[in-house]
């Protein structure tokens, strides 16, 4: 347990600097890139996806991904849920479909972690900006 707290230790002084947008952005994108790896570990040479089941495969992934974070942030991080439903949906939503696309699409099946991850950094990162933005008017 001290090797994992020492890992995350930076990590979480990082997260703290870039705000909950990010950080739910970050932790939305490691999950759905580590379900799809995990999937391409099971399956080593997966089918292109139909887009039936594209969107079947990222809905899936989405719903898990939010009720995960809601989860996280109203139980552990006391949040209540009227302050972090929407950005939580919405940021759930943008980085579990663009880490499916762009996993399923150019077929980083081994890489779908990571770019679940940096999609997800991304995207929380200009939805804060966004949030800071509509702030100051």
């Amino acid at each position: 347990m001290k090797i994992i707290a020492a890992i995350l230790r930076p990590l979480e002084k990082a997260l703290n600097k870039l705000g909950i947008c990010t950080t739910v952005g970050f932790i939305a994108g490691a999950i759905t890139g580590f379900l799809l790896f995990c999937y391409w570990m099971n399956n080593p040479t997966p089918a292109p996806l139909t887009p039936e089941e594209f969107w079947k495969a990222a809905g899936m992934l989405w719903f898990f991904c939010f009720l995960t974070i809601l989860f996280i942030l109203v139980v552990f991080c006391r949040f209540t849920i009227a302050s972090v439903f929407f950005q939580t949906l919405l940021n759930t939503l943008l980085s579990s479909v663009l880490t499916t696309y762009a996993v399923t699409k150019w077929e980083l099946w081994e890489w779908a972690f990571l770019v679940g991850v940096l999609i997800g950094l991304v995207i929380g990162r200009l939805l804060c900006l966004i949030c800071q933005t509509l702030k100051r008017k």
